[in-house]
């Protein structure tokens, strides 16, 4: 997997759950540009970013990391209550 098909996929699932990058990072404790930078492959993603992002979206870390079985791409489905429950 390269660096931009596993950022593509962080972007993917953050459009797919309808929330927005300053959304995403006021719940990670982070700024919108860190949050932003892992999105677009300029800043790398710690296991404890990736844990909390799964947490987060309801996911795998093989979904954020852009692996999937899925021919389409897309990641594993998301547990809207847990993302409504936040916003």
């Amino acid at each position: 997997m390269d660096k931009t098909s596993r950022h593509t996929a962080l972007a993917r699932i953050r459009k797919k759950s309808g929330l927005t990058q300053l959304q995403i990072a006021d719940s990670l404790g982070v700024s919108k540009a860190t949050y932003s930078a892992w999105e677009t492959g300029r800043a790398k993603l710690g296991e404890d970013r990736i844990v909390a992002l799964c947490d987060l979206f309801g996911c795998t870390p093989n979904d954020i990391l852009g692996y999937t079985k899925d021919p389409d791409g897309s990641p594993a489905p998301f547990c809207r209550e847990r993302l409504s429950c936040r916003y």
